[in-house]
């Protein structure tokens, strides 16, 4: 209701006020897993618990955004998940990522066909692109892991670093001097073994990244739940909130020059008897304008 009533005030279409409250309402939510989450706690469960408040704030989200539309996202990540996990059976991952591969691919693509207007839509198939390329991506990683299962190195130190430690001593210690940014796609990023669905779909549904991104592998995001992230768990990097504040300002800019700048250059503007009368050069600045403007909105 308080959506509808804002569009109809301002005149803003729907869909564009639930994305840009979408956005907002993970700033609250990250901000309450930092306080909470992001440190050391007294329990094994620990990686369990920070998942689970990912999953369940990115679900809410999610059906915020999309309402029962969120069977795509779920069918999409549990039905990937159930391919790994055939793959691993019989094993041959390699089927399994070909599987998943095309899955979501023929999804998503029917999904457009589906839903096709004549503009760009904001709706379920926006979230879904970003979800194939990290579904394409997690059955990928988990083929890899077959290789590293091959190998000649020791099946226990390669297990130490992919799977979740089973006390609160273990996580956040590193010995390594920590990457330099970005770390979304670190080396060695291969999963041995196929996670527990339920981090699956936490790492899918992330309320930081899952409408619009960005992508990273779920070996970061299992790193992020344990804590592993950090060379001190017990201090964490400073800056994030002057990080965050920065990009919301950022994007808060972008999306007004592009209201603003979309309203002297439309791109149904392109396609009209008008624009096609004009000079060569004079349509080249005029394109070059729409699509810069354009690119504002995804940011």
């Amino acid at each position: 209701m308080v959506v509808k009533s804002l569009s109809a005030m301002t005149g803003v279409p729907e869909p564009v006020l639930r994305l840009l409250f979408t956005i907002l309402l993970s700033y609250p939510l990250a901000l309450f897993y930092r306080f909470t989450f992001l440190r050391p706690l007294k329990t094994i469960w620990a990686p369990f618990l920070r998942n689970l408040y990912v999953v369940v704030t990115g679900l809410a989200l999610t059906y915020y955004h999309n309402g029962s539309d969120i069977k795509h996202s779920l069918i999409a990540t549990i039905v990937t998940w159930i391919f790994c996990w055939i793959g691993d059976i019989v094993g041959n991952r390699t089927l399994s990522a070909i599987s998943a591969f095309l899955f979501n691919i023929i999804y998503l693509t029917v999904g457009y066909y589906k839903v096709q207007t004549g503009d760009y839509g904001i709706n379920w198939t926006m979230t879904q692109c970003v979800l194939c390329l990290r579904m394409i991506g997690f059955a990928m990683d988990f083929m890899d892991g077959e290789k590293l299962k091959k190998s000649k190195l020791s099946m226990a130190s390669i297990h130490a670093k992919n799977s979740i430690p089973s006390s609160p001593q273990k996580v956040g210690i590193s010995t390594t001097r920590p990457q330099k940014q970005p770390i979304s796609f670190e080396k060695n990023i291969q999963l041995l073994d196929l996670p527990p669905l339920i981090e699956t779909i936490g790492y899918a549904h992330f309320f930081g990244s899952f409408l619009i991104g960005p992508q990273f592998s779920f070996h970061l995001y299992r790193k992020f739940l344990t804590m592993s992230l950090f060379p001190d768990a017990t201090r964490i990097p400073s800056g994030s909130y002057k990080a965050a504040m920065k990009s919301l300002l950022l994007g808060a800019l972008y999306l007004g020059v592009y209201e603003i700048a979309s309203g002297y250059f439309p791109a149904s503007y392109l396609i009209t008897a008008d624009f096609a009368s004009k000079p060569f050069i004079n349509r080249l600045m005029i394109m070059w304008c729409v699509g810069k403007f354009s690119l504002t909105k995804t940011i």
